[in-house]
């Protein structure tokens, strides 16, 4: 019976490990920057947005940051060009290379689609780039939420209105890409036409998650007016 249970948990062990995707930095300059390609990690009866990967870099300098957005031939080259702050994701048929990083910040090769800041945040302690994809159809909603910091969506196609109790905030595929601060209750609508596709940064606290429920406020309906 010992025998039986060791050979058990043993094989458990196993599963766990293989059916577990990471990924991380591999030499000495990238050490403490840790990404994980990972499945959709949504609220319990939320759809919509999908974690796609996520980067731990500790604790950032406290000067101005953007999100920079690459795309690159393969990702082969999209690792060579990878620093410590930077995540390489394939999303929506591209292989992209996501940096946190100063407004001068430039990759080495690739195309430059976008740098979207400034992104606020607060002071201190270590903080981790969640990164998502949004995909949905006309009328969809999702459930009343917030994040534990500042969200950034970049829209590929489609519409989005984000109603919050600062009011609503409008992005669509060629407008300007929408930042919004953290712990800010809120409600998103597909308020477009046609199927909507994004691409979604949430840079928050390692030590909290990037989403929670937002029990205490109830949206006035401004996306449907």
């Amino acid at each position: 019976m010992k025998t039986v249970l060791l050979v058990l948990i043993a094989t458990i062990a196993l599963t766990a490990c293989a059916t577990t995707k990471t990924w991380s930095a591999t030499d000495d300059s990238r050490a403490d920057a840790t990404a994980r390609q990972s499945a959709s990690a949504q609220m319990p009866g939320m759809r919509g947005p999908r974690e796609i990967a996520t980067n731990v870099m500790g604790q950032l300098p406290q000067v101005p940051l953007y999100w920079h957005l690459v795309t690159y031939p393969n990702s082969t080259s999209a690792e060579a060009a990878r620093d410590r702050r930077g995540t390489v994701v394939e999303s929506f048929g591209q292989v992209w290379l996501f940096t946190i990083a100063e407004i001068g910040w430039r990759s080495s090769g690739g195309t430059r689609v976008a740098t979207i800041g400034p992104l606020p945040r607060s002071n201190g302690g270590s903080v981790t780039a969640t990164y998502l994809e949004g995909k949905s159809e006309a009328g969809f909603q999702t459930a009343i939420h917030q994040h534990s910091g500042p969200e950034a969506i970049y829209m590929l196609s489609g519409e989005i209105c984000l109603e919050t109790p600062d009011g609503q905030f409008r992005a669509r595929v060629g407008g300007e890409p929408l930042v919004v601060r953290g712990e800010l209750p809120m409600r998103l609508t597909h308020s477009g036409a046609g199927t909507r596709h994004s691409l979604v940064l949430v840079l928050h606290d390692s030590s909290r998650p990037w989403m929670f429920p937002a029990d205490n406020w109830t949206p006035k309906g401004l996306c449907q007016k």
